[in-house]
């Protein structure tokens, strides 16, 4: 049985005994001359370390360093210079930086706000909703006929288009209307008529697959399309006008007032009540006609 030299912990410093005195040791000196100290006993051999708890006043533990003979020259591997562990300090702060820079990247970078407001994709055919809905007057449920029955508001088919620009038949007249019916931009309408394959317009306001949210419902209670949409009737390309975040969302269902109109303004995008005081007082009084208490539990989006 090798000898077993002795090194004393008092309150977590490892102690050794010099004549009356204890001598603090940082751990690495420690070990380092237990190993010095077998080096004659096991030079081959590993050296391990066992804590045996001393109950006395003072908490002191006692560290016998052992030569394990099971084990074969472990005592050999590569130790670091001390200088290294200057670096473990620079590593957990480069892993809290880079932390906080993904947590600032991802809730800031693809928060609706930052991601949605003012998406304006181009659309295969340019049409203009300042000049259609805007100039011409076009109500807003001729192109989108299933906004006030539905709880998607439907992209018009083609149908919708031909009816005003028909292309020339084999006769050369347009069977409907002959509003622009050679223009290049309805090209791609013509060839949808022609094939029967759908125009590949881009969606603008998207929610979330996990987010319910039904038209009709808005709609037939006064909700008028401005209010989530902005002025439509004034853009030549459509863009994403409001957030739609679910805060957003929120502070309507808590104060609906000042968003409320009769219905039969809902696809008037210009109508005012004049000012935010008659808006609030119409908006409460409509409120009571209709019964209007929205919800503002989990469930009734998120179901």
């Amino acid at each position: 049985m090798p000898q077993r030299p002795e090194c004393i912990v008092f309150r977590g410093h490892l102690l050794r005994t010099s004549g009356s005195q204890y001598t603090s040791w940082s751990s690495e000196d420690a070990l380092f001359v237990a190993r010095q100290r077998l080096s004659s006993h096991a030079p081959a051999s590993t050296v391990s370390i066992i804590y045996r708890y001393l109950p006395s006043r003072f908490f002191i533990y006692r560290l016998d360093f052992f030569a394990d003979t099971r084990l074969s020259n472990m005592s050999q591997r590569f130790l670091f210079p001390r200088w290294t562990n200057k670096f473990l300090a620079l590593l957990g702060v480069l892993i809290l930086a880079g932390g906080a820079y993904a947590s600032v990247l991802f809730l800031g970078v693809t928060s609706p706000e930052t991601l949605n407001t003012g998406y304006r994709p181009l659309q295969p055919v340019p049409f203009s909703h300042a000049l259609h809905a805007g100039e011409l007057k076009m109500d807003c449920k001729y192109c989108h006929v299933s906004v006030d029955k539905s709880a998607h508001s439907q992209i018009p088919a083609t149908q919708t288009c031909i009816n005003c620009h028909s292309p020339k038949t084999a006769a050369g007249a347009p069977k409907l209307s002959a509003i622009h019916s050679e223009s290049p931009k309805l090209k791609p309408v013509r060839e949808s008529w022609r094939t029967g394959e759908s125009v590949d317009w881009v969606r603008i306001h998207r929610l979330p697959d996990y987010v319910y949210f039904n038209h009709s419902a808005h709609v037939n209670r006064g909700v008028s399309c401005v209010t989530c949409h902005g002025r439509v009737d004034q853009m030549d390309i459509v863009y994403q006008a409001k957030n739609q975040s679910m805060a957003w969302c929120l502070d309507c269902h808590r104060n609906p007032d000042p968003h409320l109109r009769p219905v039969e303004e809902v696809t008037n995008l210009a109508w005012s009540a004049g000012s935010e005081e008659k808006q609030l007082a119409l908006g409460a009084e409509l409120r009571k006609a209709n019964n209007i208490n929205p919800q503002t539990n989990c469930a009734v989006c998120h179901r």
